[in-house]
């Protein structure tokens, strides 16, 4: 699958099943292309490749949520990187447009 950009609002329900579904080894090389992808200068094993396997992992898990919670859905806002990530979930009560700035 290549990208130019991941946004992870725009995949169908049934791709976001079929990456979470997948088989420890064929998730981590999924995530890796897009490590690769959008982080080219992460090297591989590092602590920051870690944690970025960890943030694609937690991002995948928590759009999921997001999408079959109602309760969720209607009172958060995720905000989201360009690069597939979930940057932040906001409680809808002090969501403003600063959030959308990435600092």
């Amino acid at each position: 699958m290549q990208h130019d950009v991941l946004n992870l609002y725009e995949l169908k329900d049934d791709t976001l099943e079929n990456i979470l579904s997948l088989e420890e080894k064929e998730k981590t090389l999924y995530i890796h292309q897009l490590i690769e992808k959008f982080f080219p200068t992460v090297v591989a094993n590092s602590d920051q490749y870690g944690d970025l396997q960890l943030s694609y992992r937690s991002s995948f898990k928590l759009e999921k949520l997001f999408r079959s919670d109602p309760l969720f859905h209607e009172t958060f806002t995720l905000v989201y990187t360009q690069s597939g990530l979930v940057r932040d979930a906001v409680n809808d009560i002090y969501f403003t447009d600063d959030h959308l700035i990435t600092h």
